[in-house]
């Protein structure tokens, strides 16, 4: 599959620092499907958990402006009820990345704000990256499963990239609290243009930066899928090598109305996001012992768990 970066089909008028990658083609070369529980098998037989401590990224800009979500967009999507999780059992090209885990890898916890050394969940993304736009939306719904955001902001992808102006959440400066993980972000670019690449808005640590050069490249990740955003790493674990759903499904709608079709679970827009969120969400339950029970036995983390392909 060509990258996204690479595609003549893209019409982007900007060359980006680094490649946004598409959904289409990430479920070629892969055959077969394997239950979660040997997934599961394989993160537990790790030898020594490593624990690290996380310089959080600086911003590197001042000519962004900063706008916070209400509490309207951020609600649906961070309470949505455990039966419409459920519901969402599968989607037409959901996950659009394979989820993969990386087999023999120690599992990677890091301090939080406390100094609670919980397992890493780690995303990579710009705000002009119009699939990293798609992404968060799957990210939030699924991570307010195991704890609970603040200061979320919104934001647009890029109005020259593909899928124009998609909006989205945007992870600069926000917060999360969990008692199960460590969650940390970097949004790399704003959706300012700047030249030929974007204005930049956070400077990955240097901490991050490793973990980056390591697990997004061969044998973790296929060289087809390497190097572009969006990007999760959970705890060394599974990573997520691109989008789970596609954006071209977000076109057209508002942050609310994007926001109020999770409370109408059978619609496709909240099929896409909630079947995204649930393999999200099973990855995350693989990497913290499968808690909370309520979100980790639940039919919908399950059904998902057990189609997460194995290379």
């Amino acid at each position: 599959m060509a990258d996204q970066g690479k595609s003549k089909q893209q019409g982007r008028t900007v060359a980006t620092a680094k490649k946004s990658r598409a959904v289409t083609g990430h479920k070629k070369s892969r055959s077969g499907l394997t239950g979660w529980v040997a997934v599961a098998a394989v993160l537990i037989a790790v030898g020594v958990i490593v624990v690290v401590s996380l310089s959080g990224s600086s911003d590197s800009t001042s000519k962004y402006t900063f706008e916070k979500a209400p509490a309207s967009v951020v609600d649906p999507v961070t309470t949505v009820p455990l039966a419409s999780f459920n519901g969402a059992t599968s989607a037409p090209g959901v996950p659009g990345a394979p989820l993969l885990p990386t087999k023999g890898q120690e599992i990677l916890k890091v301090k939080n704000a406390v100094g609670e050394a919980l397992p890493y969940v780690y995303y990579d993304g710009s705000e002009h990256c119009p699939y990293c736009a798609a992404q968060r939306w799957a990210i939030v719904a699924a991570l307010a499963r195991f704890g609970t955001f603040s200061n979320l902001g919104l934001t647009t992808s890029s109005a020259v990239d593909v899928f124009p102006s998609t909006n989205t959440f945007t992870f600069w400066k926000a917060k999360y609290v969990s008692k199960y993980l460590t969650f940390a972000s970097t949004e790399n670019l704003t959706n300012i243009v700047s030249g030929n690449s974007y204005l930049p808005l956070q400077k990955r640590s240097a901490f991050n930066t490793k973990l980056v050069n390591k697990y997004d490249n061969p044998p973790f990740v296929p060289e087809s899928l390497k190097g572009g955003w969006p990007y999760m790493d959970f705890a060394n674990q599974v990573i997520v090598p691109g989008p789970t759903f596609s954006p071209s499904y977000l076109q057209g709608m508002t942050w609310q109305e994007i926001a109020d079709t999770l409370k109408y679970p059978q619609t496709p827009v909240a099929q896409q996001i909630l079947t995204a969120a649930n393999y999200l969400s099973a990855a995350v339950c693989a990497i913290d012992g499968q808690q909370p029970a309520s979100v980790c036995s639940s039919s919908g983390v399950r059904n998902a768990a057990a189609k997460i392909p194995l290379k």
